[in-house]
């Protein structure tokens, strides 16, 4: 195949942003948000989007509302509000990335908006191979013998639970709490793949009780994601009897929550089927407090669990790593002296 290289050449024309009055006291409650959320760092800038509309004066906030007389939007907050909470974050995040701030000095200067406050769940960067040196590799390795050994808190348990959520970038605030219950969590954006829903036959087919518990957007396609994929775990997997519950979100559970302003997606006898059931709004699980959400993820886990089983099986494991602990600490002193001498440990 013959190589073809092409010269890329940036793009004619880049819109100019202006830290405008305006900007500056959006940039402000942008800045309230990313920084009232973070011990959840980093969060989608639609978990700040949600948050933002959410403010109590945000409705009647001037600075929030078209400030074009052409665009007149009769005095109503933008529709295009995700979107400039998205140039916010931008322009924010580069200015601190410019100016050297790290997350202290970010929060009291009034345009910074650290870097890693936001993620970006759709991109992955492979890691770097190799040591600098054999002394880094030994020093790496042997503190990693011992460490980071827990039991089991769900081999004596009677189903055999998995949490599955649409959302990637919720997996950061799922997965520890599903770890606490020794339990995996899979972040599904959207319709599984045969290979996602083929390993996961192989993984619960001789489990006990297989249940999937399920956390996805209260939306056409949020509907249909687990009912899909339990059929396919049946006809196409050949797994019978796997229970898939839906933990939210649930139309009890979106009473105080934002409505998406993305219109409902599907056919016209979708829309319909889905008004009907659920009402003619769709809500986000990026529109939940991330408190609120951590509480329905340990609620759901706990419903399903056998609390004084996992309690003795946690206190088993702690004797176990206690031993751990001493065993570590005599192959570490053994093992370094080994290394020196071999000429790996200077």
């Amino acid at each position: 195949m013959e190589t073809d290289f092409m010269q890329v050449e940036p793009a004619l024309e880049l819109k100019e942003w202006k830290w405008t009055d305006c900007n500056l006291k959006r940039i402000a409650d942008v800045k309230k948000v990313v920084f009232d959320l973070e011990q959840y760092w980093p969060i989608s800038a639609r978990k700040v989007y949600y948050d933002v509309i959410s403010l109590p004066w945000f409705n009647d906030a001037p600075y929030w509302k078209s400030q074009s007389k052409k665009r007149s939007l009769n005095g109503l907050p933008l529709k295009n509000t995700d979107s400039i909470v998205c140039e916010l974050l931008k322009w924010s995040r580069l200015y601190c990335e410019e100016s050297g701030l790290d997350s202290d000095e970010a929060k009291d200067d009034s345009r910074a908006v650290p870097m890693e406050a936001i993620n970006d769940d759709g991109r992955q960067i492979g890691g770097k191979v190799g040591f600098s040196s054999s002394g880094q590799f030994f020093r790496q390795q042997i503190k990693d013998v011992f460490h980071g050994y827990t039991s089991c808190l769900a081999q004596n348990q009677e189903r055999y639970i998995e949490v599955w959520i649409e959302k990637r970038g919720l997996f950061h605030i799922v997965e520890p709490i599903s770890r606490l219950f020794c339990r995996r969590t899979l972040a599904v954006r959207g319709y599984p793949s045969v290979t996602v829903l083929n390993d996961y036959a192989n993984r619960a087919w001789e489990q006990k009780n297989p249940t999937i518990l399920y956390f996805g957007d209260l939306d056409i396609d949020g509907i249909k994601i687990p009912e899909t994929f339990l059929k396919a775990l049946l006809y196409e997997h050949g797994l019978p009897d796997v229970d898939v519950i839906r933990c939210g979100l649930n139309p009890k559970q979106v009473k105080y929550l934002k409505a998406s302003n993305i219109p409902l997606k599907g056919s016209p006898r979708e829309k319909s089927e889905f008004a009907r059931k659920y009402g003619d709004k769709a809500y986000e699980m990026d529109a939940m407090k991330m408190p609120d959400f951590e509480q329905l993820v340990w609620d759901s886990l706990a419903a399903h669990t056998d609390m004084e089983i996992l309690e003795a099986d946690k206190q088993t494991g702690n004797k176990d790593r206690a031993k751990f602990n001493e065993l570590q600490t005599t192959v570490e002193s053994f093992a370094s002296q080994q290394a020196k001498e071999a000429g790996l440990l200077f």
